[in-house]
């Protein structure tokens, strides 16, 4: 904002240019003009076959003037690494973590925070059906607090007039309500927003990019691709036949093809390690073959696949420990300490949290899955 007042030229860079005619000063919190040359400070590339992700980053790359701020967030931490500038909801807008029919995010609006969301003309939300439709209204009733005064004529206008482009799809992603059935999943989604959804307007993307190009796939590739992506949108349609299983009432369960499991012999576990990563111990050092594989765990209990890769490798097994303890500012510290002891704390699992013990050998490769520093990124 400092750069687009004092420099006239910056006013006509697009979001992606401004790194090669400026470069950031940490010590002063300013951006200044390059002394020499054109350097190219960051660049983002997405590959078309990326779908919403792809035409997201190509929208920031056009956004022109000093009034057009993007403000990108997410709905996680990994999603927000994706995006040039991302964060997530939460750390940008102050929301609070559990939702609530009456939820306000805490802003002060004396602080910078209100300033950007103030001058902002567009925010990118990815992922945006994760989120509870409550957190939705919330910043909805937030931006009226903190807007209102500044711009008096958006008072009646959804979120104070500014655009909210919401990234993602209702077929892959919906709100995560812990124990909650699926009738509390379809009313936290935005959707069920009566106050919102009705002026969304809602964009689809209809074609898919790999058969733009048929002659990198071979013909059989090409009918295999198809009939698999029309399996996967009818699944996300529910046009696929459903059975009932016992002890559930609705038909909600369906068929996978046999080409889409992996046959069983023995370990089930084995037989996905083989299928997904076949000679990996002769492959470890292999980033390339690494990069291009993974199993998804959906709990931390299923991570056990992690040790049976471990057990196979040569070397001796590491064992790191967490050092959990009470904090010794909390209220009622001894009486604490004694109802929770390091035994019990050993014991508990967190969502987003590794377990207490972290089995590890020399030469395992490990990923940085979350950073907590973003901003000295």
């Amino acid at each position: 904002m400092t750069a687009n007042r004092l420099y006239s030229e910056a006013r006509n860079l697009t979001y992606a240019d401004f790194q090669t005619k400026f470069t950031w000063h940490k010590k002063d919190n300013e951006r200044r003009p390059r002394k020499g040359g054109v350097v190219i400070g960051r660049i983002y590339f997405v590959n078309p076959y990326e779908g919403e992700k792809y035409y997201l980053r190509m929208l920031l790359n056009v956004v022109r003037g000093p009034g057009n701020i993007v403000l990108v967030v997410a709905s996680f931490g990994i999603a927000s690494l994706l995006l040039p500038s991302g964060r997530t909801t939460h750390s940008r807008f102050n929301i609070p973590t559990d939702p609530d029919q009456d939820l306000c995010c805490s802003i002060d609006v004396e602080k910078n925070l209100t300033g950007l969301i103030i001058i902002a003309e567009l925010i990118i939300w990815y992922e945006a059906p994760l989120q509870h439709r409550y957190f939705f209204e919330a910043i909805d009733r937030t931006f009226h607090d903190v807007c209102w005064y500044y711009v008096p004529s958006s008072e009646n206008q959804l979120f104070e007039g500014k655009v909210l482009l919401l990234g993602g799809d209702f077929q892959q992603i919906l709100p995560i309500i812990p124990h909650g059935s699926r009738c509390d999943v379809v009313r936290a989604a935005i959707n069920n927003s009566r106050t919102l959804w009705n002026a969304c307007i809602v964009f689809v993307l209809k074609t898919n990019t790999h058969f733009h190009n048929p002659t990198m796939l071979t013909s059989f590739e090409l009918i295999c691709m198809h009939e698999f992506n029309t399996w996967l949108l009818d699944m996300g349609a529910g046009k696929l036949p459903t059975i009932v299983v016992e002890g559930e009432d609705d038909a909600t369960w369906i068929t996978i093809p046999d080409d889409l499991l992996i046959p069983i012999v023995d370990s089930p576990i084995q037989a996905m390690l083989s299928n997904v990563f076949p000679d990996i111990l002769n492959r470890l050092s292999d980033f390339y073959y690494l990069k291009e594989r993974c199993i998804l765990c959906p709990k931390n209990e299923d991570v056990d696949i992690n040790l049976h890769v471990l057990e196979i490798m040569t070397g001796d097994m590491l064992e790191m420990l967490s050092a959990d303890a009470i904090c010794a500012t909390t209220d009622n510290f001894e009486e604490m300490k004694i109802m929770y002891p390091t035994e019990f704390l050993y014991t508990l699992l967190f969502l987003g949290v590794p377990n207490h013990i972290l089995y590890l050998k020399v030469g395992a490769p490990i990923i940085l899955l979350r950073n907590l520093n973003l901003q000295k990124v």
